[in-house]
């Protein structure tokens, strides 16, 4: 009698409830692993963004001091073609500071070849106007 019990009632109810806590478990363990997936993954954007920033705005610094300041005119301009140049040497700049490993990186982020140089242009462009004087202090620092 026991053994009728056991074998029609209990254990296909102890199978059942063993395949749910099964499942809940494989559940809670994917949840858990995709998430820790989602941060590694936030964290290493972070960190590739975060060197492309700094060897922009070093390069950008670079060429201000090295050129753009020596190729400016009398007014504190400089010509399209002198702009050109000096982009196109801020760009080589930052490439040669990331180095093969960070533009594989930012390839791997943005999508490689024209895409990696068209967003570090546009941070080239950015770190330009963040670095650039306020006017004010542009005409005194000129007039001195």
């Amino acid at each position: 009698m026991f053994a009728e019990f056991l074998n029609e009632t209990l254990l296909p109810a102890l199978l059942t409830i063993l395949t749910t806590l099964v499942t809940v478990a494989v559940g809670i363990a994917v949840t858990a692993i995709r998430e820790w997936g989602a941060k590694q993954k936030q964290e290493w954007i972070q960190k590739v963004t975060a060197e492309a920033a700094t060897a922009v705005e070093n390069a950008v610094q670079m060429v201000n001091q090295t050129f753009t300041q020596n190729a400016r005119d009398v007014d504190g301009k400089i010509s399209l073609n002198q702009s050109r140049e000096a982009m196109s040497m801020a760009l080589i700049a930052a490439q040669q500071q990331l180095g093969v490993d960070g533009m594989k990186a930012l390839g791997r982020l943005w999508g490689a070849g024209e895409s990696v140089d068209a967003n570090l242009r546009n941070m080239i462009e950015a770190a330009v106007h963040r670095q650039k004087p306020p006017k004010e202090y542009a005409a005194q620092w000129r007039e001195e």
